[in-house]
């Protein structure tokens, strides 16, 4: 593989924090997101295991990394039906156009001065400059952990 198709997590793996099977150096590495809270994650990661129980240990090649990813917990608990993440930013769409705690979401939108606005469709969006898809599921997550602790009334930040 050559530095022109190779693409690198940040932050980086770390052994650690990351949940690994596989080689640390090997020449592919596969990243599953998921979270523990969320029931069909849990059943993936099962189904993964039977994989691996019947086909056996990974090849050299690849890595296997479940990262904990809260993306699904974060939108449900802060009623978040869909979440549009792109190099510019993110859109997020409430259920219903409903946020718990709408007086906090206005704050926190203000807070955000021009990076972040309300659309006539109601979707609200947050401006950022995302070069890498890594980039945009951390930026994308670090907004939805905040919106989910405003609309459970605890501290965004």
């Amino acid at each position: 593989m050559n530095d022109a198709t190779t693409h690198r997590l940040d932050p980086p793996v770390d052994s650690k924090r990351d949940h690994l099977l596989g080689p640390e150096r090997a020449a592919l590495t596969l990243v599953e997101y998921g979270s523990y809270a969320c029931p069909y994650c849990r059943v993936a990661n099962a189904e993964v295991a039977k994989l691996r129980d019947r086909f056996g240990v990974l090849p050299d090649e690849v890595r296997y990394l479940f990262k904990i990813a809260a993306i699904k917990g974060y939108c449900r608990r802060a009623n978040v039906e869909k979440v549009d993440a792109g190099p510019k930013g993110v859109v997020i769409t409430f259920r219903d156009n409903k946020f718990a705690q709408p007086d906090r979401l206005v704050y926190f939108i203000r807070q955000h001065g021009q990076a972040a606005k309300v659309r006539p469709d109601m979707k609200v969006v947050f401006f950022q400059e995302w070069e890498t898809p890594e980039e945009r599921l951390m930026g994308t997550t670090e907004v939805l952990r905040q919106l989910a602790n405003l609309a459970e009334d605890r501290k965004a930040a």
